[in-house]
């Protein structure tokens, strides 16, 4: 890879430019500072809500971020935002009924927060209890969060939705993945025990191949970097994919470059000595 033909770079979030606790080290800023001052495209592409990224990412330190695997690009010059649809009345609707026959705890983004559900007759058993510390444990890398289960989710097909997350044993996700219309929605890993399910067409691929498209940019100019399954179809689009050494499994087969462990500053030092 010659840096001096790189014109954007990408970076997931959670797991890949995040270190512990979910925080944007000093280093890791300083890296994309760095990056913009050397007139390279900065990118955020993440699975989070762009108000989640808001507050996490000085919208100094990026151009573009893609929020929701791909639902909502947002422009931090003009701040505007482009955004895919979201999910229908009657598809958020199917997909709470899984509460009530699997132990899941949903993940609901509403009004700028996140909301936590469970069906009630599963709150006081003990396998509901195991589901609870699985989700807290994987909630943000494994920081502890107090997070208020609510059982009553009547009202939430109200609300616009750009996705629902799950929770849950590997077992039990996999039951409900099998029974999803592929052509209704998109479906991710984020691990083996959280997925990510949106209206179908919606990617973090699509949506960086709008932006690359928007800049004038093409796949031998850009890096990619990421380490969960939301990330492959960014992977794909350009020519140096860069994957962590905490990837998932199936991810790593599709990384040209390896950087290190996201708890080490793995991502800073991969652009420190590749980048700049």
């Amino acid at each position: 890879m010659e840096k001096d033909r790189i014109r954007m770079f990408v970076t997931d979030l959670d797991g890949t430019l995040l270190s512990r606790f979910s925080t944007l080290s000093d280093r890791a800023a300083e890296d994309l500072k760095k990056l913009k001052e050397n007139g390279i495209i900065v990118v955020i592409c993440t699975g989070r809500p762009f108000y989640s990224v808001n507050r996490i990412i000085p919208e100094e330190l990026y151009d573009y971020a893609i929020c929701m695997n791909g639902q909502d690009i947002y422009l931090p010059n003009g701040r505007r935002h482009i955004r895919q649809p979201y999910l229908r009345k009657e598809q958020v609707e199917y997909l709470l009924s899984f509460l009530e026959r699997y132990p899941l705890v949903a993940e609901c983004n509403i009004n700028d927060s996140s909301h936590y559900y469970i069906a009630k007759k599963y709150l006081f058993l003990r396998r509901g209890i195991d589901l609870i510390k699985y989700f807290i444990d994987i909630l943000q890398h494994s920081q502890r969060y107090q997070v208020r289960l609510n059982t009553d989710y009547r009202d939430v097909a109200s609300h616009k939705l750009g996705k629902i997350c799950f929770a849950g044993l590997h077992m039990t996700l996999m039951k409900v993945v099998r029974q999803l219309p592929l052509d209704q929605f998109s479906v991710t890993y984020v691990n083996s025990r959280w997925i990510e399910i949106q209206t179908a067409n919606i990617s973090k691929g699509l949506a960086l191949r709008k932006v690359m498209y928007l800049c004038g940019v093409n796949r031998d100019e850009t890096v990619a970097c990421g380490d969960g399954e939301n990330d492959i179809p960014m992977l794909q689009e350009v020519t140096h994919a860069v994957v962590m050494k905490n990837a998932m499994a199936k991810v790593r087969k599709y990384g040209k470059y390896t950087a290190g462990n996201c708890y080490d500053e793995g991502l800073a030092e991969w652009i420190e000595r590749n980048l700049l």
